[in-house]
This record gives structure tokens, sequence and C-alpha cells, in this order.
């Protein structure tokens, strides 16, 4: 697997379900997200750019091992996490044990597909003229967008 400069303690760019496989066996928390200021920093942002307090039913593709789905859960309803490795759903899972809405289930999906088109998939959900784009933040480490459905009648 290639390595990128912004990848943590070498994680790599993992490209199929395979390689997460792979990633996740041979360190369990392969981006270090327990414990990096950056990974932590991200999931704060995305929870707190989330421009509803409260939301019926949530998800969270490529769950990983729980820590955003754990964030998630407190404005979720019904909650579904889902991620292609073993050893991050089971991690995932044990995270979110004590959280009866909250299910993890394994899953491929398709950030975890050769095909996908990495940065290009947030222009293409940006460029749907049924949903509203409201924050872009994009800095050296990570694209964060929020969208939501228009309603009828909602222009651009």
């Amino acid at each position: 697997m290639p390595q990128g400069a912004g990848d943590v303690k070498g994680a790599g760019w993992a490209v199929t379900p395979g390689d997460l496989e792979l990633l996740y066996t041979e360190n369990p928390d392969p981006w270090d997200v327990t414990e990096s200021w950056c990974e932590r920093r991200k999931r704060e942002l995305t929870v707190a750019l989330l421009p509803k307090e409260r939301y019926c039913r949530c998800y969270e593709p490529g769950c990983s091992i729980g820590e955003l789905t754990k964030l998630l859960a407190s404005r979720c309803d019904e909650l579904l996490a889902v991620d292609c490795a073993t050893v991050a759903v089971r991690r995932a899972r044990e995270a979110t044990v004590d959280l009866a809405h909250v299910r993890v289930e394994q899953a491929v999906t398709a950030r975890s597909q050769p095909n996908w088109p990495g940065s290009d998939l947030h222009r293409l959900l940006r460029d749907r003229p049924q949903l509203l784009p409201l924050v872009h933040h994009e800095d050296e480490a990570f694209i964060l967008d929020v969208l939501r459905r228009k309603e009828s009648g909602q222009g651009r």
C-alpha cells in the first residue's frame, strides 16, 4: 500500500476490504484515532457542524473502531455504523456495547472499493441538485462537507 505524507503512524492508504482487514490485523488502531489530536479534531468538528441537535436515524459508513460513533450516538435516536474490517467492527461494538440504540455491522461501503472516487465524491455530492450544502471545511488533514436534503421549493 502506498504511503501518503499525511499518514498517521504509517497506516498508508488501504484501497480494498482485504487491505483494510490486513491493516487492522497488524494494528487495531491504524490511524491512532483514540490518541491523535488530528483525529479528535475531525470528530469534534464533524459533530459540531451537524445542523440539527437531534436526528431520528443516522448512518455512519467506515466507522472504524467507533470513536465518532460514540459521539454521534448522543445525537441520534437510531444509529447504524458499518465497517468492512472484522477487527474494526469488533472494537466499534465493544466501544458502543452500552448504547442500545447503536448497531454496528460489517459491510462493504463504497469507499472500500477500488474505484472509489476519493475527494471527487465531495464534489459529486455538492453538485447534486437535491442536496443543499450547509458547510464546507477543507484543510491539509481532511475535507468535511455538511449537506442536507432540500425541502420542496428550496433553491440553491
